[in-house]
Order: C-alpha cells, then sequence, then structure tokens
C-alpha cells in the first residue's frame, strides 16, 4: 500500500468509522457507499476495504480518476496510470471506462462504457497514450476540486509540459510491462 495513501486514511480513519457506526446506529437498514474522486478514491477503497472488515457488513465502493483501485475511468485521464504499475502497483479490477468522445453533457448509455477486467489490461484507460487533464475533472459531471482555480498558488519546480513527459514515459513504460507479462500478469 503506497505510504502516502495510508497516511491520508490514517489522519481521518478514528473519525470516519464513529461517524458511520453513529449512522448506523441510527438508521440499521442503511446500506454504507464509499465514493472518492482523485487521492480520495485511494484513500476511499483504502476506507471501505477497513470498513468492511471492522463493521463485519457489505460495503460497495466507487472511485473516480483514482490512483493506481470497482473503478471508473475517463477517457485518457493521466491521474489512474499513478503511480505506475512498473513499481508494482496495481488497480482493483473491473475498469469502467468512459471514453473520451462518448458525450458532451455528461449523459452515457451503458453501451458507451467499455468494461475491462484484470489488472494490467491494455483495453481501456492504461492503453491511451495521450493525456487529457480535461478528462481527469469530468466524471459525468464537473469535478471542481482538482481544477486549476482551486489549487493553492505556489511555485511549480516542474513545468506541466515535463510533467505531462513523465507521466507519458511512465504509461509507456507499464504498456510495455504489461505485454512482457502476458498470460503472467498477477
Amino acid at each position: 500500500m503506497h505510504s502516502g495513501f495510508k497516511n491520508a486514511w490514517e489522519e481521518i480513519s478514528s473519525a470516519v468509522v464513529s461517524a458511520v457506526n453513529s449512522g448506523l446506529a441510527s438508521n440499521p437498514s442503511y446500506k454504507v457507499v464509499v465514493t472518492g474522486h482523485s487521492l480520495g478514491g485511494a484513500v476511499g477503497t483504502i476506507a471501505g476495504a477497513h470498513l468492511r472488515r471492522v463493521l463485519s457488513k457489505s460495503i460497495d465502493i466507487f472511485t473516480y480518476g483514482s490512483p493506481a483501485h470497482y473503478r471508473v475511468t475517463h477517457g485518457s485521464d493521466p491521474v489512474p496510470r499513478l503511480p505506475p504499475a512498473i513499481l508494482g502497483f496495481r488497480h482493483t479490477t473491473p475498469e469502467y471506462w468512459i471514453a473520451a468522445n462518448a458525450a458532451d453533457d455528461g449523459v452515457w448509455a451503458a453501451n458507451e462504457i467499455t468494461v475491462c477486467t484484470g489488472t494490467s489490461n491494455l483495453s481501456c484507460n492504461g492503453g491511451t497514450i495521450l493525456l487529457a487533464v480535461d478528462a481527469h475533472l469530468s466524471y459525468f459531471q464537473s469535478v471542481g476540486g482538482c481544477s486549476a482555480a482551486s489549487r493553492r498558488d505556489e511555485d511549480e519546480s516542474v513545468s506541466e509540459e515535463l510533467l505531462a513527459e513523465r507521466v507519458k514515459t511512465l504509461s509507456l513504460l507499464d504498456q510495455e510491462y504489461f505485454r512482457n507479462l502476458g498470460d503472467n500478469a498477477p
């Protein structure tokens, strides 16, 4: 487990477990659903697994544009390719991939969403080479928390172009790695 994701969960886990227990005590028939976008997707996956264990209850987990976790990806969103598989990280499976040009209005038909199984497939987001940050900002509706307007104004030591080139290089390395694994994929 990535230490940054683990630390992010550990910072909030006591409060989350307490709130969920309180909610279930008041509403025992309620279903628990964990969601998250981007970093929240990684934390949500960990949270869902933890809640399943401590509550002994079925928990649904939906993540959007999360780094390497039931997961939904959009077009060539670069975040789901991080951290790279070549470093040993894997996604959960299946992946529900919304093709880049499926709909401009945020409405997709079921046949416009591709289901990819396995942790090393190249048929969905992992097989795209182009980077589309805009795809990361729209999952059925605008997801504003990651937009440029919401970022802190800081000096950036790496240009956006250099960062995009690095992510593209990592994507190509992952694709080569998965092709080399063939039938031996985990």
